[in-house]
């Protein structure tokens, strides 16, 4: 995985690692009311930037490749406390227990609302 530095133009950047368009787009259309900066990316390798400092949050779809982004997570928690934010379509008990012993800072279940979105991003600004 390349933890190169991000180049930002402004000073706050969410990251947002999702395959699925529809989630994306509604991400996209939610937070670019309140945040100007988001970078979205498809693939893991694409994940760099973890020592910047204008990164303030990384959001995974948890229903993309989660193997994957277990081990993603994993990482950053190595070289890093930036907040991460996990979007599952259902809640497992069992899932949220590992997550947040690998240091997932919250959760929301898919569907969600706009409201419940910007309210748990804003947490981290």
């Amino acid at each position: 995985m390349n933890f190169s530095l991000l180049k930002t133009m402004n000073n706050q950047l969410i990251v947002v690692f999702c395959k699925d368009i529809s989630l994306r787009l509604l991400i996209d259309y939610i937070l670019k009311s309140r945040y100007q900066n988001i970078q979205f990316i498809s693939s893991l390798s694409e994940l760099s930037g973890i020592y910047s400092p204008n990164i303030f949050l990384i959001i995974f779809d948890f229903g993309t490749e989660p193997t994957q982004t277990l081990q993603a997570i994993k990482t950053i928690r190595q070289v890093s406390k930036i907040p991460i934010m996990v979007i599952e379509n259902y809640t497992e008990i069992s899932d949220e227990i590992h997550l947040k012993a690998l240091g997932v800072n919250s959760f929301l279940t898919n569907p969600f609302s706009r409201d419940q979105l910007l309210a748990e991003v804003k947490k981290y600004e």
